[in-house]
């Protein structure tokens, strides 16, 4: 069966109120503090209430465009009174944007897509003015260790990228020579790049963290500007390996004291456990997203970090949808592999898999994913990352690829709607699992476990 066609499109919900200068005489009809809402294409007014009809043909041409995401450079997105008809009436209609709310485009025109529309990609909105692709591209297997790179093939699979509706970058100042990269892309692709948002990362190695200094944090942020090109990074995810070292929260308010000196425009955190999460928070530092592991196999964040950035509104920018390939079709009715594998993501998600309750029920997962692929006439990595992108407080997930050979499947996530009876059928195997076990981030956090012992705490070159 073919997959669904995602018609789904967002529109502020939108109030409107009448507001003038104190003791002013007002000629048109609405007191100060009358409004109304609209609510898609429904306009609604308390009971007893009523406008001006000239007063709503002043107003009524600007809602459409107030419903829709604008450029936060646009006037559309920063102006927000418009003047009464009545030159003499000193009222004015205040527009604000109180929410969002989905429509289904089938339910709103009988004008179908065209039937060659490619599959788009699903854009969210973070915050004001900030919008990203629901699908991230990974730059982890850009900094060698998933083989060698062709550096202007990279750039061209870049361009592929955003092409195809993937406009938003991961990296980090760890990732070696991918901050480059990226750079060197914007240089080479200038009118791809205005669309494009790069998620960085600030990561002091765990020998430095006991002596880390506000002007090393400084020095970071300064180095990933020169190497992105970029004059503001759009998204700093910050990271910090031991939290028996205090500093991480110091670490992260100096972090905002440079978003308020213009060079970060947004604060993340990437694998923090919640009660340190929490405690940033509980700081005063406001937290856009946190990146963090998470699978149909490692459900970690569901043991109470989800809610958390549900209730905070922070976003879930989730890697690891796919276990580094293992939930894909070339591992279907396989044995089991042994160590050692061709790349770390391998050696990283077999552990997983162990922790998940082995090969045996991995394969049962393969095999309900394979059926449900068959179903949407997709591939199991593309529902294995649907399944995710449906989770509460997720708002994206990183797809880590060294090419673009893959750019079909991924346009074919955003297309895709599982339905309760695909849910069911993954539940009916997730439900018989062992673990993973605790908090995110907390098996690899520790240095002599299993997981920890295959990661590199000192990365930077």
């Amino acid at each position: 069966m073919a997959a669904e066609q995602n018609d789904s499109f967002e529109l502020y919900d939108l109030r409107v109120e009448a507001v003038a200068p104190p003791g002013a005489k007002v000629y048109s009809g609405a007191r100060p503090g009358d409004y109304f809402e609209l609510r898609g294409e429904m306009l609604y007014l308390p009971p007893g209430q009523g406008f001006s009809i000239y007063s709503l043909a002043a107003v009524l041409p600007l809602l459409a465009a107030k419903q829709r995401e604008t450029d936060v450079l646009d006037w559309m997105s920063s102006d927000e009174e418009i003047a009464n008809p009545d030159p003499n009436c000193p009222v004015r209609l205040r527009i604000t944007r109180t929410g969002k709310r989905r429509f289904n485009r089938s339910e709103t025109t009988a004008v179908a897509l065209p039937e060659s529309a490619p599959a788009s990609i699903p854009q969210t909105t973070l915050a004001p003015g900030y919008r990203i692709s629901r699908l991230i591209k990974g730059g982890w297997h850009l900094s060698g260790d998933h083989g060698a790179i062709d550096r202007g093939q990279a750039l061209r699979d870049m361009a592929s990228f955003v092409e195809a509706g993937i406009t938003t970058f991961d990296c980090a100042d760890i990732y070696t020579g991918v901050e480059e990269m990226i750079g060197d892309f914007r240089a080479a692709y200038p009118d791809l790049a205005r669309s494009v948002r790069v998620h960085t990362k600030f990561v002091p190695d765990l020998a430095e963290l006991a002596s880390l200094e506000r002007k090393r944090v400084e020095a970071s942020i300064d180095r990933s500007l020169r190497r992105l090109k970029q004059e503001a990074l759009d998204l700093v995810q910050f990271h910090w390996w031991n939290f028996e070292i205090p500093g991480y929260v110091e670490a992260a308010l100096e972090l905002q004291r440079l978003q308020q000196a213009g060079k970060i425009l947004h604060i993340g955190t990437t694998n923090f456990d919640l009660a340190h999460l929490r405690e940033l928070t509980d700081a005063g530092v406001r937290v856009l997203s946190h990146q963090v592991q998470y699978s149909v196999l490692d459900d970690r964040p569901e043991h109470g970090m989800a809610d958390f950035c549900q209730r905070h509104g922070i976003a879930l920018l989730c890697y690891g949808t796919v276990a580094g390939g293992f939930l894909s079709e070339r591992w279907l009715g396989q044995p089991e592999p042994a160590a050692p594998f061709g790349n770390r993501s391998l050696t990283k998600y077999k552990l997983i898999i162990e922790d998940f309750g082995g090969w045996t029920l991995f394969q049962e997962l393969l095999r309900a994913l394979a059926a449900i692929a068959h179903r949407h006439d997709c591939d199991i990595a593309t529902v294995a990352s649907a399944a995710v992108l449906m989770r509460p407080a997720v708002a994206a997930a990183i797809v880590g690829a060294t090419s673009a050979a893959h750019l079909p499947a991924h346009r074919r996530i955003g297309a895709l709607a599982l339905d309760a009876q695909d849910l069911a059928a993954i539940e009916a195997v997730t439900s018989r699992r062992r673990g993973p076990p605790g908090d995110v981030y907390v098996l690899e956090r520790d240095i002599e476990g299993r997981h920890g012992r295959i990661m590199k705490y000192d990365l930077h070159k």
